[in-house]
């Protein structure tokens, strides 16, 4: 989860900023990017039908291709048997230092992507001042 609260809060500021992909989410229903709204739960209540199916069909395809590797590592999480980055090159000292490093990361990562869920339902998202780039 860690992991992905990570990727939600970046994703989250990015657009926030200002920034978005050139084309079109939609080409048959003429829905561009630049269209879309800069706030998160408001944008996906924009996406079209076929594009939530298309999501859910990826994170589907994701899980069960990371389903094979359960057991196989260390930890739960763990794809070194697939990639090797140099990870056992190190000690359990250091391993054990990043894994909570990650862990404590994914923690603040939660609490920051739920802050601006709250901070979107609640209408004053546009007030942060870390936010207000893209508006």
């Amino acid at each position: 989860h860690g992991r992905v609260a990570q990727l939600a809060f970046l994703g989250n500021i990015v657009v926030l900023s200002g920034a978005r992909f050139p084309g079109y989410l939609s080409p048959s229903q003429n829905l561009a990017f630049a269209d879309m709204p800069s706030h998160g739960l408001e944008a996906l209540s924009k996406v079209p039908q076929e594009g939530i199916n298309q999501m859910v069909a990826l994170i589907f395809l994701m899980e069960l291709g990371t389903y094979s590797l359960k057991g196989k590592g260390e930890f739960t999480g763990d794809y070194t048997s697939v990639f090797d980055f140099g990870w056992n090159n190190y000690d359990e000292a250091w391993k054990n230092k990043k894994r909570a490093i990650e862990i404590n990361n994914g923690r603040a990562a939660m609490m920051g992507i739920t802050g601006l869920i709250v901070h979107e339902q609640i209408g004053n998202l546009d007030s942060m001042p870390i936010i207000g780039l893209g508006h």
